[in-house]
């Protein structure tokens, strides 16, 4: 493979196209912090249309997957994600409340399996055997 040409030079952007996401951003994030409950919504909604992609994807791809162990496990969860997005469209302000809820269980939940692993694995971490020797100084020579 023969490269025939040299890169095309840099080209810089206008301050104005450069500036103009920032601004936006920066505008975007004031409207959300001064109405939190409309950024609730929004984010609620969005987390929505996933939950309606995810359904549909799952149970299209049940139906080729191979084996009954991955056909049924898709087919259960692609409508329990259909029931959860519908959920979250009848009720927006409980759709928030059950995703709080359910993001500070597997938050939890982290924090326990966490804790277990630690306890599983105690000696045979490095940093644990290293951290009780001191450091030893090096003398260099003196020239």
């Amino acid at each position: 493979m023969t490269v025939t040409g040299a890169p095309a030079p840099w080209v810089p952007t206008a301050p104005w196209a450069r500036a103009l996401p920032g601004i936006v951003l920066i505008i975007a994030s004031a409207f959300a912090a001064g109405d939190s409950t409309f950024a609730t919504v929004i984010s609620v909604k969005q987390i929505e249309l996933a939950a309606i992609a995810a359904g549909v994807f799952q149970i299209a791809h049940a139906f080729r997957t191979k084996g009954w162990g991955g056909f049924l496990s898709r087919i259960v969860l692609g409508p329990l994600y259909l029931a959860f997005s519908l959920i979250l469209l009848a009720q927006p302000a409980r759709g928030a409340l059950i995703l709080t809820y359910f993001l500070g269980a597997v938050l939890f939940a982290s924090r326990d399996i966490r804790r277990l692993l630690s306890f599983a694995h105690w000696g045979q971490s490095c940093c644990l055997r290293g951290s009780r020797r001191r450091a030893r100084t090096v003398r260099l020579p003196r020239p």
